[in-house]
Protein backbone atom coordinates (compact mmCIF):
# COMPACT_ATOMS: atom_id res chain seq x y z
CA UNK A 1 0.00 0.00 0.00
CA UNK A 2 1.23 3.36 -1.13
CA UNK A 3 2.06 6.04 1.88
CA UNK A 4 -0.15 9.20 1.27
CA UNK A 5 2.33 12.05 -0.20
CA UNK A 6 0.91 14.65 1.92
CA UNK A 7 1.50 14.85 6.29
CA UNK A 8 -0.26 17.60 8.66
CA UNK A 9 1.63 17.67 12.38
CA UNK A 10 -0.31 19.22 14.47
CA UNK A 11 2.48 20.71 17.32
CA UNK A 12 1.11 20.62 20.84
CA UNK A 13 1.68 19.82 24.57
CA UNK A 14 0.11 18.07 26.61
CA UNK A 15 -3.72 19.66 28.31
CA UNK A 16 -2.00 19.24 31.82
CA UNK A 17 -3.34 21.31 34.16
CA UNK A 18 -0.37 24.18 35.43
CA UNK A 19 1.51 23.46 32.26
CA UNK A 20 -1.18 24.20 29.14
CA UNK A 21 -2.42 27.51 28.21
CA UNK A 22 -0.27 29.08 31.05
CA UNK A 23 -1.53 32.66 30.15
CA UNK A 24 -5.15 31.64 30.29
CA UNK A 25 -5.11 30.08 33.85
CA UNK A 26 -5.69 33.95 35.42
CA UNK A 27 -8.87 34.11 33.45
CA UNK A 28 -10.11 30.48 33.22
CA UNK A 29 -7.77 28.70 36.22
CA UNK A 30 -5.43 25.93 35.38
CA UNK A 31 -7.54 22.89 34.96
CA UNK A 32 -10.13 24.44 32.93
CA UNK A 33 -7.05 26.43 30.48
CA UNK A 34 -5.96 22.85 29.90
CA UNK A 35 -9.56 21.67 29.25
CA UNK A 36 -9.47 24.33 26.72
CA UNK A 37 -6.23 23.26 25.22
CA UNK A 38 -7.79 19.81 24.76
CA UNK A 39 -11.16 20.63 23.01
CA UNK A 40 -9.03 23.03 20.95
CA UNK A 41 -6.76 20.48 19.93
CA UNK A 42 -9.82 17.83 19.16
CA UNK A 43 -11.10 20.54 16.64
CA UNK A 44 -7.86 21.34 15.31
CA UNK A 45 -7.60 17.66 14.99
CA UNK A 46 -11.30 17.31 12.88
CA UNK A 47 -10.61 20.24 10.60
CA UNK A 48 -7.37 18.54 9.35
CA UNK A 49 -9.19 15.20 8.53
CA UNK A 50 -11.42 17.62 6.68
CA UNK A 51 -9.01 19.39 4.97
CA UNK A 52 -7.10 16.26 3.43
CA UNK A 53 -10.09 13.97 2.95
CA UNK A 54 -8.45 10.90 3.43
CA UNK A 55 -5.21 11.74 1.27
CA UNK A 56 -3.14 12.16 3.97
CA UNK A 57 -1.54 11.06 7.36
CA UNK A 58 -1.99 12.81 10.62
CA UNK A 59 0.34 13.33 13.54
CA UNK A 60 0.72 15.33 16.41
CA UNK A 61 4.19 16.43 17.21
CA UNK A 62 5.02 17.25 20.80
CA UNK A 63 7.90 18.43 23.20
CA UNK A 64 8.29 15.11 25.49
CA UNK A 65 7.96 11.83 26.24
CA UNK A 66 5.91 12.66 28.78
CA UNK A 67 3.73 15.00 26.54
CA UNK A 68 3.52 11.92 24.55
CA UNK A 69 1.94 9.40 27.00
CA UNK A 70 -0.47 11.61 27.76
CA UNK A 71 -1.96 12.85 24.33
CA UNK A 72 -1.81 9.16 23.73
CA UNK A 73 -4.76 8.85 26.44
CA UNK A 74 -6.81 11.57 24.66
CA UNK A 75 -6.69 11.44 21.06
CA UNK A 76 -8.02 9.10 18.49
CA UNK A 77 -6.13 6.22 18.57
CA UNK A 78 -5.07 6.19 14.91
CA UNK A 79 -3.30 10.01 15.15
CA UNK A 80 0.32 9.00 16.06
CA UNK A 81 2.09 10.96 18.60
CA UNK A 82 5.66 11.80 18.46
CA UNK A 83 7.96 13.53 20.97
CA UNK A 84 10.79 16.17 19.03
CA UNK A 85 12.39 16.34 22.49
CA UNK A 86 14.38 19.30 20.91
CA UNK A 87 13.63 21.68 23.61
CA UNK A 88 11.78 24.77 21.94
CA UNK A 89 8.89 25.20 19.43
CA UNK A 90 11.38 26.17 16.55
CA UNK A 91 13.73 23.31 17.12
CA UNK A 92 10.11 21.14 17.57
CA UNK A 93 8.90 22.70 13.88
CA UNK A 94 12.10 21.64 12.36
CA UNK A 95 12.00 18.14 13.85
CA UNK A 96 8.15 18.19 12.39
CA UNK A 97 9.72 18.81 9.20
CA UNK A 98 12.39 16.41 8.55
CA UNK A 99 10.66 13.58 10.96
CA UNK A 100 7.83 13.55 8.24
CA UNK A 101 10.14 14.09 4.78
CA UNK A 102 12.46 11.29 5.86
CA UNK A 103 9.26 8.74 6.20
CA UNK A 104 8.37 9.38 2.76
CA UNK A 105 6.19 12.41 2.77
CA UNK A 106 6.47 14.92 -0.30
CA UNK A 107 4.39 17.27 1.46
CA UNK A 108 4.46 18.74 5.07
CA UNK A 109 2.26 20.86 6.73
CA UNK A 110 2.80 21.79 10.14
CA UNK A 111 0.38 23.81 12.48
CA UNK A 112 -0.27 25.01 15.47
CA UNK A 113 -3.36 23.12 17.82
CA UNK A 114 -4.89 26.61 19.16
CA UNK A 115 -6.40 28.01 15.69
CA UNK A 116 -9.48 25.84 16.31
CA UNK A 117 -11.97 27.84 13.84
CA UNK A 118 -9.16 27.55 11.00
CA UNK A 119 -10.93 27.97 7.69
CA UNK A 120 -10.59 23.95 6.23
CA UNK A 121 -10.19 25.53 2.74
CA UNK A 122 -7.13 27.45 4.31
CA UNK A 123 -5.28 24.25 5.08
CA UNK A 124 -5.99 23.04 1.18
CA UNK A 125 -4.78 25.65 0.29
CA UNK A 126 -1.76 25.31 1.77
CA UNK A 127 -1.33 22.00 0.23
CA UNK A 128 -1.89 23.32 -3.41
CA UNK A 129 0.68 25.73 -3.33
CA UNK A 130 3.44 23.14 -1.90
CA UNK A 131 6.09 22.64 -4.53
CA UNK A 132 9.93 21.70 -4.04
CA UNK A 133 10.66 25.19 -3.82
CA UNK A 134 8.35 26.92 -2.07
CA UNK A 135 7.40 27.57 1.78
CA UNK A 136 3.99 28.56 2.99
CA UNK A 137 3.41 30.65 5.81
CA UNK A 138 -0.28 31.28 7.53
CA UNK A 139 0.34 34.69 9.00
CA UNK A 140 -1.79 35.10 13.21
CA UNK A 141 -2.60 38.07 13.83
CA UNK A 142 -0.07 38.44 16.45
CA UNK A 143 2.66 38.44 14.30
CA UNK A 144 3.47 34.56 14.46
CA UNK A 145 2.16 31.76 11.81
CA UNK A 146 -0.25 29.37 12.57
CA UNK A 147 1.16 27.14 9.79
CA UNK A 148 4.02 26.18 7.91
CA UNK A 149 4.75 23.79 5.00
CA UNK A 150 7.78 22.52 2.90
CA UNK A 151 8.56 19.99 0.31
CA UNK A 152 12.10 19.70 1.71
CA UNK A 153 14.72 20.00 4.81
CA UNK A 154 14.51 24.11 5.77
CA UNK A 155 16.30 24.33 9.21
CA UNK A 156 17.27 27.41 8.40
CA UNK A 157 13.84 28.64 9.16
CA UNK A 158 13.85 27.80 12.62
CA UNK A 159 17.37 28.31 13.85
CA UNK A 160 16.75 31.52 15.65
CA UNK A 161 19.36 33.32 18.32
CA UNK A 162 16.82 35.78 19.37
CA UNK A 163 12.97 35.18 18.52
CA UNK A 164 10.58 37.64 18.28
CA UNK A 165 7.18 36.57 18.52
CA UNK A 166 5.29 39.80 17.07
CA UNK A 167 7.81 39.27 14.07
CA UNK A 168 8.66 35.88 13.42
CA UNK A 169 6.57 35.67 10.34
CA UNK A 170 7.92 38.42 8.41
CA UNK A 171 11.55 37.12 9.77
CA UNK A 172 10.87 33.97 8.32
CA UNK A 173 9.47 34.85 5.19
CA UNK A 174 11.94 37.43 4.50
CA UNK A 175 14.62 35.07 5.60
CA UNK A 176 13.19 32.09 3.29
CA UNK A 177 12.92 34.49 0.54
CA UNK A 178 17.11 34.98 0.90
CA UNK A 179 17.40 31.25 0.77
CA UNK A 180 16.01 31.32 -2.54
CA UNK A 181 12.35 29.86 -1.81
CA UNK A 182 8.99 30.79 -3.13
CA UNK A 183 6.93 32.15 -0.35
CA UNK A 184 3.50 31.74 -0.71
CA UNK A 185 1.24 33.65 2.28
CA UNK A 186 -2.33 32.43 3.19
CA UNK A 187 -4.70 34.46 4.68
CA UNK A 188 -4.30 35.66 8.49
CA UNK A 189 -6.26 33.76 11.29
CA UNK A 190 -5.80 33.90 14.99
CA UNK A 191 -4.51 32.00 17.71
CA UNK A 192 -5.80 31.19 21.20
CA UNK A 193 -3.46 32.58 24.07
CA UNK A 194 -4.34 35.56 25.62
CA UNK A 195 -7.69 37.22 27.18
CA UNK A 196 -8.01 39.04 23.77
CA UNK A 197 -7.81 35.96 21.78
CA UNK A 198 -10.09 33.92 24.17
CA UNK A 199 -13.15 36.61 23.78
CA UNK A 200 -12.66 36.32 19.75
CA UNK A 201 -12.74 32.53 19.93
CA UNK A 202 -16.36 32.92 22.38
CA UNK A 203 -17.71 35.64 19.97
CA UNK A 204 -17.02 33.95 16.89
CA UNK A 205 -18.64 30.67 18.41
CA UNK A 206 -21.68 32.41 19.65
CA UNK A 207 -22.39 32.95 15.70
CA UNK A 208 -20.42 29.92 14.67
CA UNK A 209 -20.28 26.94 16.91
CA UNK A 210 -20.18 24.04 13.92
CA UNK A 211 -16.64 25.92 13.36
CA UNK A 212 -15.38 24.39 16.08
CA UNK A 213 -17.95 21.99 18.05
CA UNK A 214 -15.89 20.29 20.68
CA UNK A 215 -14.75 23.55 21.99
CA UNK A 216 -17.87 25.21 21.68
CA UNK A 217 -19.19 22.61 23.71
CA UNK A 218 -16.93 22.98 26.66
CA UNK A 219 -17.29 26.81 26.51
CA UNK A 220 -20.91 26.40 26.87
CA UNK A 221 -20.47 23.90 29.76
CA UNK A 222 -17.83 26.84 31.50
CA UNK A 223 -20.37 29.48 30.95
CA UNK A 224 -18.02 31.29 28.63
CA UNK A 225 -20.03 30.80 25.63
Amino acid sequence: MLRPRRAVGIMAKAPLAGQAKTRLIPVLGADHAARLQLHMLLDTIDLTMAALEGDGAISIVCPTAADRAALQCVVPADIDVVAHERGDLMRGLDYGLSYHLDRGYEQIVLVDGDSPTLPVRYLRSAFDQLASDTVVLGPTLDGGYYLIGACRPRQALFEWERLDSATICRQTQQRAKALGARVALLPPWYDVDTAEDLERLVEELRTYPGRAPHTSRFLDRDGRG
